[in-house]
């Protein structure tokens, strides 16, 4: 099962695992990640790496970014991150996410980020 918005997670690497397999927890419970904005990329053939990074520096740093958290994310204090499908995932299962997430190093988090202004 993936993770939707508004989804609290933690985990030690989360870039080195898909997004369909992350582990959710209570939001208000304190947490290392929040997940912002989940894109699902075209139908057809695996894009390549690149691009499907292009992509999610889109998604995840742009008007997304700012919309939720209410500041442009290069003056934001907050780190913006992205589970992406790798190629094995285009293809065994069809997964097409691009899942964008929301961090703050060194600082549990508690509740949501939306409106953090920060």
């Amino acid at each position: 099962m993936g993770v939707g918005v508004g989804d609290c997670f933690d985990q030690d690497d989360p870039a080195s695992v898909s997004a369909s397999v992350v582990e959710v927890v209570d939001c208000s419970e304190p947490h290392e990640f929040e997940v912002f904005h989940v894109e699902e990329l075209p139908q057809g053939d695996f894009p390549g790496e690149a691009e499907v990074s292009a992509a999610a520096v889109e998604a995840c740093e742009g008007e997304n970014f700012e919309s939720f958290v209410g500041v442009e994310y290069p003056s934001s204090e907050i780190y913006s991150w992205s589970l992406v499908p790798q190629a094995s995932d285009w293809e065994e299962s069809g997964y097409r996410e691009i899942v964008c997430y929301l961090s703050i190093p060194v600082e549990a988090l508690s509740g949501t980020l939306e409106g953090a202004g920060r």
